[in-house]
């Protein structure tokens, strides 16, 4: 394997995992935030 590849996998990588530290956590956090002003408005 070429060095371009390697670092071009380890980029995409990281992109992934950036995605998933940052968005999963926080549509958990929405959902939780949704279901309290959902109860608060009802």
């Amino acid at each position: 394997m070429t060095d371009q590849l390697v670092d071009l996998s380890r980029l995409q990588f990281a992109a992934t995992a950036m995605y998933h530290f940052l968005f999963v956590p926080l549509t958990l956090g929405m959902t939780w935030m949704l279901v309290i002003m959902e109860s608060v408005y009802v």
